[in-house]
């Protein structure tokens, strides 16, 4: 249910980002407000990066308020989202509702209810006792006309590392895209391997590749540490 009031407050908001040139950007005040709100009600720790006249998209990092006050900041793993959205058909794709078991709403797959779910997670782990884990949220404005303006991810990534000496090793983007495009009728779709914004690898060779070869391929370009092939099948 929380997560659902969330994203229902999310969905009203027309933070549209494209045509970039095009952006809402009160709009997008208003939803990363929404969020703001959201996460100091539940004593989470915000980072925000304001935007400005030559980057001028925010963005956000939420992360535990640990209970020993030493703990030094820890952003292991990221939990990867966005809430802004593509440009509506009709202005009713701005009123969210309930058909079945489904939020239907512009920006409820991609990816607002997934940002609403992160962020009741790290509610839930913040109200335990204990040390919390190394675990970030990140939020970005402006993945949907990919992350053309910044501040973008990487942005994002250089303040970790600058500001905090924080380095993400994993990151993890639960964006829901590809059921209506994909032409099937399964609840969750393909994954998208790309992370816009951030970090790319491109593998070359005279070989076609395909499957295990290409894991195998993939794994030499970025390096030792990452186990064996067979981990990213599990992955």
């Amino acid at each position: 249910q929380e997560v659902l009031r969330l994203s229902v407050k999310f969905c009203k908001i027309p933070s549209t980002s494209v045509p970039p040139e095009q952006t809402n950007f009160d709009a997008i005040e208003k939803v990363k407000q929404k969020a703001v709100e959201y996460a100091e009600s539940k004593k989470l720790r915000v980072i925000e990066i304001s935007g400005d006249d030559s980057n001028p998209y925010p963005f956000l990092i939420f992360s535990f308020q640990e209970n020993d006050p030493a703990q030094v900041f820890c952003a292991d793993v990221a939990l990867v989202g966005h809430l802004d959205v593509v440009s509506a058909q009709t202005e009713e794709q701005f009123i969210p509702y309930i058909n079945g078991n489904m939020l239907v709403g512009r920006g409820s797959a991609d990816m607002k209810t997934v940002v609403a779910s992160q962020l009741s997670w790290m509610a839930d782990q913040q109200a335990k006792q204990g040390s919390k884990p190394p675990i970030i949220t990140m939020i970005s404005f402006c993945e949907e006309n990919a992350s053309l303006v910044q501040h973008n991810t990487n942005t994002a990534i250089q303040v970790l590392r600058d500001d905090f000496g924080a380095e993400v090793e994993l990151a993890i983007v639960g964006e829901r895209t590809g059921e209506m495009e994909s032409g099937h009728t399964l609840p969750v779709g393909p994954i998208c391997e790309a992370n816009k914004g951030w970090r790319w690898y491109r593998g070359t060779g005279s070989q076609k590749v395909n499957g295990m070869c290409t894991l195998e391929i993939l794994a030499s370009i970025i390096g030792p540490g990452f186990g064996p092939p067979e981990l990213f099948i599990k992955i």
